[in-house]
């Protein structure tokens, strides 16, 4: 569930190489604000990247028909977000999401990827979801081992094999019927090894992410080409630790997500450095970002399980 809460602005930073602006850091992101437009002390709202506005609200209207916020380099320096006054007369805390009607940015499927829906297996099956790293990287404590492995760029499936021996396929939110989208056929060639670990863990639900001729990244697949990469496990009522799970599927030979580090000292300083790069996944394309999960799960009372997701600026700004 994604929310834009009212907060106070904390500081304000001159730009190192404009006169005119001022940067404000939110989390991790840094975003340029025009100087003299805002004071410490305003109340604010922040739109993260990829947040979708109505540009017909006055607030927004500057914006013409660019819905989509996006980073942007403004004199050297990626700016991220954007920043906003808040409504006049609102709280701290308010969250205006439903209140500006905001929406999150998702990029358009592939037809292949549609397919039958059909009843889902008996059993609870989270959708994945990641938690902003930008914005919440500080309920890591420094210090924390955590593998960080690619975020690639495709669609994301989920496997379950159900107490009759029967495959279930799903996209992100929805079960297939078997064989009549892409998350069916990028199975072949290790169909045999995903059922074999599924029959050994009972109840277990496999996630990965159907990746090549999917999104605008390719990672060097041919038309029509897709892989699978599995990167987490669901054991009934609980996530597999990282490292455990990556050490289970690879004796498996199931194919997984690129491995950064299987276990780095956590630090919300440096991770930024990390995020940008060439992808692992084949081809020459940047990668979309990373993944950060330490390596004995971290539960937050509000939150949940805290696996943190960084997408890189420089793909935002060269995503279509």
């Amino acid at each position: 569930m994604h929310t834009c809460p009212v907060i106070v602005l904390n500081q304000l930073d001159p730009h190192p190489n404009a006169d005119t602006l001022d940067i404000v850091q939110i989390g991790l992101y840094s975003c340029a604000v025009k100087k003299g437009e805002f004071r410490v002390g305003d109340l604010v709202v922040f739109l993260e990247p990829d947040t979708l506005v109505d540009t017909h609200m006055a607030q927004f209207q500057f914006l013409g028909d660019k819905r989509r916020i996006r980073p942007q380099r403004l004199r050297g320096l990626v700016s991220q977000g954007l920043l906003v006054p808040a409504p006049e007369g609102a709280p701290v805390g308010l969250d205006v999401w439903a209140l500006w009607g905001l929406q999150r940015y998702e990029p358009p499927q592939p037809v292949d990827t549609v397919g039958e829906a059909m009843t889902p297996p008996q059993g609870y099956f989270p959708v994945y979801d990641l938690l902003n790293g930008w914005t919440h990287g500080d309920l890591i404590p420094d210090g924390t081992p955590v593998m960080i492995t690619e975020k690639l760029h495709g669609s994301s499936a989920r496997y379950h094999l159900d107490t009759h021996g029967v495959l279930g396929v799903s996209s992100r939110r929805e079960w297939k019927r078997p064989g009549s989208t892409v998350y069916s056929r990028v199975l072949d060639g290790f169909l045999p090894d995903l059922v074999r670990f599924l029959v050994d863990f009972p109840g277990a639900t496999a996630y990965g992410e159907v990746y090549g001729w999917v999104q605008e990244l390719r990672y060097g697949h041919q038309k029509g080409q897709v892989s699978f990469a599995a990167f987490d496990l669901w054991q009934r009522d609980h996530w597999a630790d990282p490292i455990w799970f990556r050490d289970m599927a690879e004796s498996y030979h199931l194919p997984l997500v690129p491995l950064l580090a299987r276990s780095w000292s956590y630090d919300s300083h440096a991770i930024a450095a990390l995020i940008d790069g060439n992808t692992l996944a084949g081809g020459e394309e940047r990668r979309e970002g990373i993944v950060v999960r330490p390596v004995q799960n971290l539960i937050h009372e509000v939150d949940g399980r805290i696996a943190l997701k960084f997408v890189s600026a420089l793909h935002l700004q060269q995503d279509p």
